[in-house]
């Protein structure tokens, strides 16, 4: 029997004609011989960038560092220069006319007499007990008039009252420094260098503050403690931004809780919490 392949009626009419396989039947054998795709990782990244058989270690990325680190000093420094300027015109001449500050100073003047008295004695703590007219008084707080004492620190027995008064009013002057200066770290710690730089040029622009903080009175030193303790308190947990290193907030809770019991000590327990 012939075979039919030799026979060209068998082949029929469109033998000749050529064969080439179907694309859609190609596409489909193409994808069943490819592998499944692998999700892209920083392993298989790395291993695809390194010579063969020598895989590259992982390096973590670290964020830079900020290029102006000192702008917020510089900002701070401007701030407190500013608030500075106001708080220190004519602080020696100006009269005392509050009461206030009249009783204010009386007791640490008086308190720092009972000191000197006692300075050939035996040291003991009832020479830092406040005291008016020879009488103590256990009932007032000792922290702004302990604070006079210091401001107090390196003058002669024979000082005039207008010294006194100046040293004293010298004590109201740091604490309204510091009540901006705390305003800045809040705003640093929940914002950024605009929001701390308007938010202590705004304590600057403040009227009372600047009145208050030329009076030698414990308004000022029980305002700025807590202002600073709240200060404090954000810079450790630091709300809106990523969390501070152990250190910082150890650091900052302490001074938070340093702050706090101090502003008992200025203004009693009944002014504090008030």
């Amino acid at each position: 029997m012939a075979d039919p392949t030799q026979n060209p009626e068998q082949q029929g009419p469109l033998s000749d004609l050529p064969i080439t396989p179907q694309a859609g039947h190609s596409a489909q054998s193409n994808k069943s011989n490819r592998m499944p795709d692998q999700p892209v990782t920083d392993t298989n990244r790395s291993a695809a960038s390194s010579p063969v058989g020598k895989p590259a270690a992982y390096t973590p990325v670290t964020p830079p560092r900020g290029r102006h680190w000192l702008l917020p000093w510089l900002s701070l420094s401007l701030c407190l220069l500013l608030a500075l300027v106001p708080m220190l015109v004519d602080l020696a001449k100006a009269q005392v006319v509050s009461a206030n500050e009249l009783a204010s100073i009386k007791m640490s003047t008086d308190t720092w007499a009972q000191q000197r008295r006692m300075a050939d004695q035996q040291w003991t703590l009832h020479a830092w007990v406040p005291c008016l007219e020879g009488h103590s008084r256990f009932d007032q707080p000792p922290g702004t008039i302990w604070l006079h004492l210091l401001s107090f620190s390196g003058l002669n027995a024979d000082a005039s009252s207008q010294l006194l008064v100046y040293r004293a009013r010298l004590v109201s002057v740091g604490s309204g420094l510091l009540i901006v200066a705390s305003v800045f770290w809040a705003g640093m710690s929940i914002g950024s260098l605009v929001t701390a730089s308007l938010a202590a040029l705004v304590c600057v622009a403040n009227p009372t503050l600047m009145h208050h903080s030329r009076l030698a009175t414990e308004t000022m030193p029980m305002v700025a403690l807590p202002m600073f303790s709240i200060g404090a308190a954000l810079g450790a947990a630091r709300p809106r931004k990523p969390t501070a290193a152990v250190g910082r907030q150890a650091s900052g809770w302490m001074l938070c809780g340093l702050a706090g019991g101090r502003t008992v000590m200025a203004g009693g327990p009944m002014k504090a919490v008030a």
